[in-house]
């Protein structure tokens, strides 16, 4: 996987002269990134450790934890969480009471080299549930163990490289652990000076259970964290997946820094944290991708806006259960938009304001029942603040939406509290239309901090992956699926290149399906939007176009003979009846069905078409008002 990302971002970009955010890349570069990579793998993972309650029966347990060596003398990093199992009195269910957490803990260290592993017994020192973090040590370490050594979490930046490590496989011993490389996605500012800069670092590298209490590594392959996934626990109520959460589905780190606080106390402190010997740093080819996505992201931000939409009822996915469907909880907090306009126009994913998501139940895509409908979602806003690059905070209003390719525009009021009609608001330059080809780079910008707007975006990173067919019954069809992590709150940001430039609006659709942050994500390209956008500024809604008939199948194929035509629909309203055959459509010659929804892609309801029909071997033209679809 690490080789892939190294290999498709260094293919697509030029570096120094780009941007001239920092060292240029020079010949030879794919290799001596994909060797720094490497690098700082073969440092990580021989000091990965899992962790286990030691003498507690495994069905007793409770997922488990991931862990890192520190020291040579066996001190071990792990989550709060380490060593809890299940106490469960016979014939009783299992409640939170009956979690417990136990002193003594088995470090299962596995083979690098195949099936297989050592195990010790390690004692707690300390552990601080609230702050996610256990200290503990190997009662009786071997000789020439490996450890990481500490680096300072207060350097890092958003956009840099860095490694997430544990076992995401049930805590199988049997096979090293899992590594992951991402960027720095976000940094949450500390409270007090002494815990360092950062309270929190967020990564777009994969976390999954198992994971949690692992190494978070920089490429220098030091030490820059721990990671903490908290996994849902019996009885706790908790949930991943908070709805008031803006970084769920990201992985979550605790920094150094806030560990060496935690820690200050302790007799093992020197130990745990020594004193570098050289704080001076290697030059690394993967610097310059680095200083690319923070720069880039930069100035990207200043034109993607956070969304504060207030509604009458909470949104809720809902999921097919049986006979019935269950209702997942939406995410509650600030959105992302992009400014496409001086004047306060601003798009997002339709997404963000109701439920698009299609249902899938036995392979087939099913209409979403009426409570997640789009106007019924649409209706239940009751307000909608845009939070500006600039400070600004001014009341939107949806203007218009495309349920075609799942976009709405709004209209931001920068009238009143002394505000200008341009206010020095700043645009992205869309890139060309070339400039989307699968392999390409792609930022995602997202603003969910609402009125505690950071200085830098929500950032994740990846590839244009594939574009989908035009003529595909999904709803993404004709837009572009990327790896770049997509959640509900950077969704309806903006996707741009290593060169800032607009590709186009970040979108979600069935996320029950895909899921978030999955490595299946969607942009809707700038060439879709761009067409549309003069008709939503003048406040019309699409909702795919309606002829009321269905097709006549021939053998297998469907045919442009009409079946059926239903009474006071479009078409029966144009005069078409049963046996037609549509020939043409404005012009357009049209053989299959497919042909008959590529020509409709663009069109509103309310457009007038031009048929030209072939009625008992004789060829007419009708015009037919397109309808709405219901």
């Amino acid at each position: 996987m690490t080789r892939r990302i190294v290999t498709s971002l260094v293919a697509v970009v030029v570096l120094g002269s780009l941007l001239c955010a920092g060292p240029a890349l020079g010949k030879g570069s794919l290799t001596k990134v994909e060797d720094e990579f490497e690098k700082a793998i073969r440092r990580v993972t021989p000091a990965t450790v899992v962790c286990l309650p030691w003498g507690v029966e495994p069905k007793k347990i409770i997922g488990g934890s991931s862990g890192v060596i520190v020291s040579r003398k066996g001190l071990v990093l792990s989550d709060g969480d380490v060593g809890i199992y299940l106490d469960v009195p016979s014939g009783q269910q299992p409640k939170a009471e009956h979690r417990k957490w136990a002193d003594l803990v088995e470090i299962r260290l596995p083979s690098l080299k195949g099936k297989g592993f050592q195990s010790f017994k390690a004692k707690v020192i300390k552990r601080d549930r609230d702050l996610d973090t256990t200290l503990m040590r190997i009662e009786k370490p071997p000789s020439g163990l490996k450890y990481l050594k500490a680096g300072n979490s207060d350097l890092l930046k958003v956009g840099d490289f860095a490694f997430a490590v544990g076992n995401s496989f049930g805590l199988a011993a049997e096979a090293p652990p899992t590594l992951t490389a991402g960027v720095v996605a976000s940094l949450v500012a500390g409270t007090t000076k002494e815990e360092g800069a950062y309270r929190y670092i967020y990564t777009s590298a994969a976390v999954n259970p198992g994971v949690n209490g692992g190494p978070f590594v920089d490429i220098e392959g030091q030490l820059v964290g721990t990671i903490s996934n908290v996994v849902p626990l019996v009885g706790t109520g908790k949930k991943q997946d908070d709805p008031e959460l803006a970084y769920a589905y990201l992985g979550k780190v605790i920094p150094v820094q806030r560990l060496k606080h935690c820690y200050k106390d302790l007799p093992e402190f020197a130990e745990l944290f020594p004193e570098p010997k050289s704080s001076s740093t290697r030059r690394r080819e993967s610097a310059a991708l680095a200083t690319v996505f923070h720069h880039t992201a930069r100035r990207a931000y200043k034109s993607v806006v956070s969304l504060e939409v207030k509604r009458k009822g909470q949104l809720s996915l809902a999921e097919p259960a049986g006979r019935g469907t269950v209702n997942i909880p939406r995410y509650l907090g600030p959105v992302s938009g992009v400014l496409v306009s001086e004047d306060g126009y601003v798009l997002t994913s339709l997404y963000n304001l109701a439920n698009i998501a299609t249902l899938v139940h036995g392979g087939r895509w099913r209409k979403p029942p009426a409570n997640v409908k789009v106007a019924a979602g649409l209706a239940g806003i009751t307000s909608i603040t845009v939070h500006l690059p600039d400070a600004r905070k001014v009341p939107a209003k949806v203007v218009g939406h495309h349920e075609g390719i799942g976009v709405a525009l709004l209209k931001a009021d920068l009238s009143g509290g002394g505000t200008t009609a341009s206010g020095g608001l700043e645009l992205l330059t869309p890139a060309k239309p070339s400039e989307l080809r699968a392999g390409r780079f792609v930022l995602t910008i997202g603003n969910p901090f609402g009125v505690n707007r950071l200085d830098d975006p929500l950032l994740t990173v990846g590839m244009l992956s594939k574009q989908h067919a035009d003529d595909t019954a999904s709803p993404w069809a004709s837009q572009w699926q990327t790896d770049a992590g997509i959640t509900d709150a950077n969704c309806g940001g903006a996707a741009v290149d290593l060169e800032g430039r607009l590709l186009g609006v970040l979108t979600l659709w069935s996320t029950t399906m895909h899921g978030r942050n999955s490595g299946i994500g969607f942009v809707v390209p700038w060439t879709q939007i761009e067409p549309v956008l003069g008709e939503l500024k003048r406040g019309r809604t699409f909702r795919a176009p309606f002829f009321g008939i269905t097709w006549k199948q021939l053998g297998n194929e469907l045919t442009t003979v009409l079946a059926t035509v239903l009474k006071d629909k479009a078409a029966d309203k144009a005069g078409l009846k049963a046996g037609d055959e549509i020939v043409e459509i404005d012009g357009k010659a049209v053989a299959t069905p497919n042909d008959v929804r590529e020509v409709l892609r663009g069109r509103w309801s309310g457009d007038t078409l031009l048929l030209l029909i072939r009625r008992a071997g004789k060829e007419q033209q009708i015009k037919m008002v397109l309808g709405a679809r219901e």
